[in-house]
């Protein structure tokens, strides 16, 4: 069956890939990429070309070299042999890199090639273990001390009227992290409501209110959260009547905005 066109422009394709693959000369990867496109867009088959005599290096872009190789594949396919031995070497060549990567990281890890594998393992669990305990830290020392308010307790415990407010203004907190400092407040309260504010390194802020379930059909959580968020520069809010989270862009006013949950509380 003729070589079509299409053909002959999928093996430079091939070809410059390969090329680019060890590293050979931007200018001659280019060249064979450049050269399937010209051929591709020709108008006539290179088969008709060659049997009319034409000759193929005045192509724009093929040149003496690049039109031999064409002739080559019309006449004999001869490319597709250079492309296999192309894909040969590219192989070798990546296994090579591969090889000397794995011997870099093994030294590196103090293992061997063989355990590799394993060694990384370990480290991504030890890194994730580290991870949950610092942000276990972070939650502690977030809830046992900080930014709190005049008349409240070391933890943030004040009263209103007759209900304990745990409210407290954090840092260095994941925002998706408050959700269960609120958890963990209410139970410290036992029956109360939570209202933490995390404030992230960009100075926007997040807000979360917990109400315990004892308190909910006179104090909505959502209702709280929504408060501190206009304070905050936000608007709405979303959860449950005894866990709801909001958010504003102004995160320098964090005490403000748990100062309008407090009046809220108070009536």
């Amino acid at each position: 069956m003729p070589v079509q066109n299409a053909e002959v422009a999928a093996m430079f394709d091939q070809a410059a890939e390969l090329l680019e693959i060890q590293g050979e000369n931007p200018f001659r990867v280019r060249a064979y990429r450049r050269a399937a496109r010209v051929v591709e867009a020709l108008p006539q088959s290179v088969r008709g070309m060659l049997s009319t005599g034409a000759d193929l290096s005045e192509l724009p872009g093929i040149g003496r070299d690049l039109a031999e190789k064409i002739t080559g594949i019309v006449n004999t396919w001869y490319l597709a042999g250079s492309i296999e031995a192309l894909t040969a070497t590219a192989a070798r060549h990546n296994a090579n890199n591969l090889a000397r990567i794995a011997k870099t990281a093994a030294a590196e890890l103090r293992t061997t090639v063989d355990e590799l594998p394993a060694r990384i393992g370990t480290l991504i669990e030890e890194r994730k273990r580290l991870e949950r305990d610092l942000s276990e830290a972070k939650k502690k020392l977030a809830m046992g001390g900080g930014h709190g308010e005049a008349g409240a307790s070391a933890d943030g415990v004040r009263k209103v009227g007759d209900v304990k407010l745990m409210a407290r203004a954090v840092e260095g907190i994941e925002l998706k992290d408050l959700r269960s400092l609120a958890d963990d407040g209410k139970k410290k309260l036992g029956s109360g409501v939570v209202a933490i504010v995390g404030v992230s390194a960009d100075g926007k802020a997040g807000i979360v209110v917990g109400v315990t379930n004892d308190l909910v059909t006179r104090f909505n959580a959502i209702d709280l959260a929504r408060k501190g968020a206009e304070v905050l520069g936000g608007k709405g809010g979303g959860g449950r009547p005894d866990m709801a989270q909001a958010g504003g862009p102004d995160g320098s006013k964090a005490q403000a905005a748990i100062a309008a949950i407090e009046a809220a509380l108070a009536g």
